[in-house]
């Protein structure tokens, strides 16, 4: 879109910089701001972090909780299990299926990430008062709130419309 044309909105900016700090994340997959080298990349951590929060579960459930399709969620649990970060188990309540849950070697893994990730960003945010930070999380977290909200919206909408088909 031309600016030179259009006084921006305020929209458009937000926009604009979603995208490069969506942009500047992924540049940081693999080192932190403060040097540290990570074990997990920026997937892997997440589905571990939901995994660890979580509690054993099924991989449907964890596929429902993230977000995405199962076949997305089986290829990271592969991964994942066969660097030794996950276990499986008979779910008691249906001994054929199974719940993955975080191994010893997945939490150390998880926690010396989480320590690299903090450390990163406490680099990026070392010029901004306890109150900008303050206020960047609570638009962070209005912001995520409105963005699950609106999912959920969606997917009753999609629920409703697929029971009256």
């Amino acid at each position: 879109m031309s600016t030179d044309t259009a006084v921006e909105t305020s929209t458009e900016a937000l926009v604009r910089e979603l995208f490069r700090f969506m942009r500047g994340l992924k540049s940081l997959h693999h080192t932190s701001p403060a040097g540290h080298r990570f074990r997990l990349d920026p997937p892997a951590f997440g589905v571990l972090w939901a995994i660890a929060e979580r509690g054993p579960l099924r991989p449907s459930a964890l596929a429902e909780h993230l977000c995405l399709d199962l076949s997305t969620v089986s290829r990271h649990l592969s991964g994942l299990e066969s660097a030794g970060y996950l276990a499986r188990e008979t779910d008691p309540a249906d001994r054929r299926a199974h719940l993955i849950r975080v191994s010893a070697a997945g939490e150390q893994a998880l926690a010396d990430d989480h320590r690299a990730r903090l450390a990163g960003l406490s680099v990026l945010l070392e010029d901004f008062s306890e109150a900008e930070r303050q206020r960047f999380l609570r638009c962070l977290v209005h912001f995520n709130a409105n963005i699950d909200s609106r999912r959920r919206q969606i997917a009753e909408a999609a629920g409703e419309e697929g029971h009256d088909r």
